[in-house]
């Protein structure tokens, strides 16, 4: 892991300073719901597909760093100019299903739940294996009090892999769901202590 994060911080010196921001926000937890909580390989991953090679069907480097701004902005708080950011990497990025979830988690953190919901939706089209936008999808659900559908999306996340558990005991979208005898289950299914 030390490895990690001494590659992780030669990596953040070349960024514009309000990425690099984001990403240590987002390291120290500090940036909030899902936005940045990227494990530092991930974080790697995500700053080595900066360069100028590209993967095949990755979204183009202009798309990449609006999403990394849009990051950046919620970071500080800064929600509606960051959804004009993820807003930018998707018309310039259609497929981009990373800059969908994140605007919907920002249309969360504005109680605008149906734009939350359908960019959620889209986000999983995308990458049908996203188990944090399942959890954000979870989390919309939760908040728009359809506790059957938010118990479903969560039961998918874990399934994918999701294991921030501590977000998962702590979140307030999930309180109300919480309470129900079914959230017990659907953690015992997934051999998580409650």
């Amino acid at each position: 892991m030390l490895a990690s994060a001494v590659e992780l911080l030669s990596l953040i010196r070349g960024l514009p300073r309000p990425v690099s921001a984001a990403i240590i926000l987002g390291l120290m937890g500090i940036a909030g719901i899902a936005l940045i909580r990227i494990p530092p390989q991930h974080l790697i991953d995500l700053i080595r597909g900066g360069g100028s090679r590209e993967a095949p069907g990755a979204p183009p480097a202009e798309a990449r760093y609006r999403f990394q701004q849009g990051l950046a902005l919620a970071a500080n708080g800064r929600i509606d100019e960051s959804i004009r950011e993820f807003s930018d990497a998707i018309n310039l990025a259609p497929n981009y299903a990373a800059a969908y979830g994140n605007r919907g988690v920002a249309y969360m953190m504005q109680k605008k739940y149906n734009k939350a919901h359908e960019d959620l939706i889209k986000a999983i089209a995308l990458d049908p294996a996203d188990k944090t936008a399942f959890y954000n999808l979870a989390a919309v659900h939760a908040l728009r009090q359809e506790w059957d559908l938010s118990l479903d999306r969560l039961d998918q996340a874990l399934k994918l892999g999701f294991d921030d558990y501590d977000v998962l005991r702590r979140d307030p979208d999930l309180d109300a769901v919480r309470k129900l005898p079914e959230f017990r289950k659907v953690l015992e299914r997934h051999k998580i202590v409650p």
